[in-house]
């Protein structure tokens, strides 16, 4: 049995279709393939009329009218919590969104910032909770960068226990960007992550180029506007944020 989810009409494409069945170990061929599709598409227009199409979200955070928030698969709500789409775009750091492991251990591990001399490491913990709030300050986004010449001085430390309010901390949860990772890619991140706060590890030495558009994108919350591809228009510009990037250097 296949779950048959986005991107519905790659099983409407004969070779998609056949190229996915194969991947789940279901081998069809001429007739019985367009058999296989047809009882697919009939299914597919069945659910349409049984209900109504849900809302698909497309970046994480406040819905438009803050009664609701998105994180990874979850709207949260003051009625509850339910598994929601959303879009493919989001499908990795959805995935790393989830709750996980005990609260109680994890209010020990981040209470070392309640330590004297942790101050500042403590406001760039915070930032993941005040990143939520900058919806609502009348502001576009904010940056905090936690600089320090030394290693060793617990600044990626600060991005990971920021990151744990929310999801998955490790290095390689592909929630942390780094340096190396294209400047259109840090600001479409920004984009996806809506009013989530976004950790940026070691940006270090970077071009004045670079830096400038950090700042500039980062804190005017959204991106490039850009054109159609052979139109004489401009794209919807859907990468638009309210929050906090967080960036050690």
């Amino acid at each position: 049995c296949i779950h048959v989810r986005r991107n519905i009409w790659k099983y409407l494409s004969k070779d998609e279709c056949r190229k996915i069945l194969n991947e789940k170990g279901v081998v069809r061929y001429g007739k019985r393939l367009d058999a296989l599709i047809e009882y697919i598409a009939k299914t597919i227009d069945v659910e349409q009329k049984k209900r109504k199409a849900s809302h698909m979200y497309k970046q994480f955070g406040w819905t438009p009218d803050y009664k609701k928030f998105v994180i990874g698969n979850r709207e949260i709500s003051a009625f509850g919590t339910k598994f929601v789409p959303v879009s493919e775009d989001l499908k990795d750091i959805s995935a790393a969104l989830v709750k996980k492991g005990s609260y109680d251990l994890w209010k020990k591990a981040v209470s070392v910032y309640e330590r004297p001399g942790m101050e500042l490491r403590a406001f760039g913990f915070f930032c993941g909770f005040g990143s939520l709030l900058m919806p609502f300050l009348d502001k576009s986004s904010a940056l905090v960068n936690l600089f320090n010449t030394e290693s060793g001085q617990g600044k990626t430390a600060v991005l990971q226990a920021m990151l744990s309010i929310y999801g998955d901390p490790s290095e390689d949860s592909k929630l942390m960007l780094v340096k190396g990772d294209t400047m259109n890619s840090i600001i479409n991140r920004l984009g996806y992550m809506g009013h989530l706060p976004q950790a940026i590890d070691e940006f270090t030495d970077p071009t004045p180029q670079e830096l400038h558009e950090l700042l500039k994108f980062g804190t005017t919350g959204r991106g490039k506007n850009r054109m159609v591809n052979g139109a004489n228009g401009e794209r919807q510009n859907t990468t638009v944020f309210d929050l906090i990037p967080v960036v050690s250097s």
